[in-house]
């Protein structure tokens, strides 16, 4: 009967080099991330607010990522003690592990670029901000 011996093979100086050289930079912060700044770059002051909800789209899942019980969604729904509904348009939620219930932390609403220095259009942010947090907390 012959024994058979498994041979562990070690990584080599060249291997480790090797590898670190083909590792990819580190990413600091999300305009570091090409197709963050490919969609930043379509923002413009007549475009519509759905290609600011794909660029806070994109950022919040990089910085809150699913592997770690984080959830964004759009559009999602609030309704107040008063009755009122409303959508934000993106609401990120944590599943804490263990726990079938979300907390609800983060809300985003966007407004279009070009319409951002009047003030009608902060006031009805914090408006619909203040209705959807109340709703949530």
């Amino acid at each position: 009967m012959l024994n058979t011996l498994a041979v562990r093979k070690y990584p080599t100086k060249s291997d480790i080099t090797q590898a670190l050289a083909t590792k990819e930079p580190e990413i600091m912060n999300y305009f570091d991330i090409p197709a963050i700044q490919r969609e930043i770059s379509r923002v413009t002051r007549a475009g519509p607010e759905s290609v600011l909800y794909g660029v806070w789209n994109i950022i919040l899942t990089w910085q809150f990522p699913v592997q770690q019980g984080y959830v964004t969604r759009p559009q999602d729904r609030h309704t107040s003690q008063a009755g009122q509904l409303g959508f934000s348009d993106l609401h990120t939620y944590q599943y804490p592990s263990a726990q079938q219930r979300a907390n609800k932390f983060l809300i985003v609403q966007c407004k279009r670029t070009g319409l951002e220095t009047r003030a009608s259009t902060w006031d009805e942010g914090v408006q619909q901000l203040d209705q959807y947090l109340s709703a949530t907390h």
